[in-house]
């Protein structure tokens, strides 16, 4: 299996702002605390309630091609890659945030590891990279700029 390899620049641009729209939809809508991990290797942000206890994560990602409100695919793809970072101990998020952050979906790592896997050619991996196909009405749908 094959999968992209990590792009510096990507991840330089997009990183950042990503997690940023999603504290603060954690922080104004859950009442919760989100702080980057301190393991970079680890999934991006660690939930912790009032009283400075952790309890849940969050996986943070910007979809570049996801350009406008309307999100153009009829399922979210989620690089099968990323499946260690939804293994965890407590409960744990996927949230995908368009390239403009007006929009994101939001859905458990349960979700995700529950739907099907295919392979899905793409613009970084022509053949063999594989994706957890998700159904768009298995997603939340949120709207950043009502935050």
């Amino acid at each position: 299996m094959k999968t992209k390899q990590f792009d510096q620049s990507l991840h330089d641009q997009y990183d950042s702002p990503g997690r940023q729209v999603v504290k603060n939809f954690i922080s104004s809508k859950l009442n919760l605390i989100a702080k980057d991990n301190p393991n970079i290797y680890g999934v991006d942000l660690l939930i912790y309630n009032q009283k400075s206890k952790l309890v849940g994560y969050a996986e943070v990602e910007v979809r570049n091609n996801w350009s406008s409100d309307t999100f153009p695919y009829d399922t979210l793809n989620v690089p099968y890659r990323k499946k260690k970072l939804l293994e965890n101990d407590k409960p744990t998020f996927f949230f995908s945030v368009n390239k403009p952050q007006t929009r994101m979906f939001c859905c458990s790592a349960d979700t995700i590891l529950k739907s099907n896997i295919e392979e899905n050619r793409n613009k970084y991996v022509k053949s063999d990279e594989y994706f957890y196909k998700i159904p768009i009405d298995k997603l939340k749908l949120i709207v950043v700029t009502d935050l």
